[in-house]
């Protein structure tokens, strides 16, 4: 409930641009500690440049506080701290949304600039169809967009069911843009999936050889691809959620399960993706 942890969860995917995505590191920061900042910043986005653009697009810009999860960042319902704002606690977890909306904000809105701006540089002719496209890839590779079919009308409800069900749902159709999204975008969406691919296997493969972590490389662990630090029981996961994905697929389609001691054994795979599905639930519902 009380972290910084918006930059290398939902925003990773867009970290083919750093000077958007570190950029909008600063500002998180500032919110965390002043609430007139956070408010104003939100302000700027809402109104910078081309924000009529991006609103007509369907970029999605997230408000602080409020009970109506759509419009919020799902990792954050202040029924649940509400009644808690004047402790330490509620603070805290207010302090720590202030920080997630204004970050993840202003990584959709300069993203979305910066792409344009290259557009325009180029002297390509961009349509209304080339905006949407972005921003729904935009909004999918920062764990927001739309829910599929009739369960976008649903979305409070999931919420209340399921843990982050748009961030689970981006992490699919994120790499999906490859085969939706506008030629344009379809080139964006190519070069930020590659960089962060191609990042975290990089990352990867650099500490490893500098024999400061472990890599497990079998997908019916749950360790892999995570970096074990060396002579502890700490491990680094890198993969924006993607990790599990893989993991319960390799063991569904191997019926086989493999332990953190090394032990591979036989597993149900009606089991293996009831598991899948409880560990998407929200705490109560789990």
């Amino acid at each position: 409930s009380m972290d910084m942890s918006a930059p290398f969860r939902q925003g990773l995917m867009l970290i083919g641009r750093p000077k958007e995505f570190f950029g909008a590191m600063r500002p998180m920061v500032e919110a965390w500690g002043n609430e007139k900042y956070a408010e104003q910043a939100l302000e700027d986005i809402v109104h910078g440049r081309r924000a009529d653009i991006q609103l007509k697009a369907g970029l999605e810009l997230t408000g602080i506080g409020g009970l109506d999860i759509t419009h919020r960042e799902e990792q954050f319902l202040n029924v649940l701290h509400g009644g808690l704002s004047n402790s330490l606690l509620g603070k805290g977890i207010a302090a720590s949304e202030r920080s997630y909306v204004v970050y993840l904000n202003k990584l959709r809105h300069d993203y979305f600039n910066a792409v344009v701006d290259g557009w325009e540089k180029a002297g390509k002719t961009i349509t209304d169809a080339d905006y949407e496209s972005l921003a729904t890839f935009v909004n999918y590779a920062t764990g927001r967009g739309k829910l599929p079919g009739t369960l976008e009308r649903a979305a409070s409800i999931l919420n209340a069911i399921f843990f982050a069900p748009r961030f689970v749902w981006s992490r699919f159709a994120a790499p999906a843009q490859l085969f939706t999204a506008t030629p344009e975008v379809r080139k964006e969406v190519i070069r930020s999936l590659g960089t962060f691919v191609a990042g975290g296997v990089g990352l990867a493969a650099l500490l490893k050889y500098q024999g400061w972590i472990d890599i497990e490389m079998d997908p019916r662990s749950p360790d892999f691809g995570k970096g074990k630090i060396a002579g502890t029981n700490t491990r680094l996961d890198w993969w924006a959620g993607y990790q599990p994905i893989a993991r319960y697929i390799a063991q569904g389609w191997t019926g086989e399960g493999k332990s953190q001691s090394g032990r591979i054994s036989e597993i149900n795979r009606l089991k293996t993706v009831w598991r899948s599905a409880q560990s998407k639930l929200a705490p109560a519902s789990g």
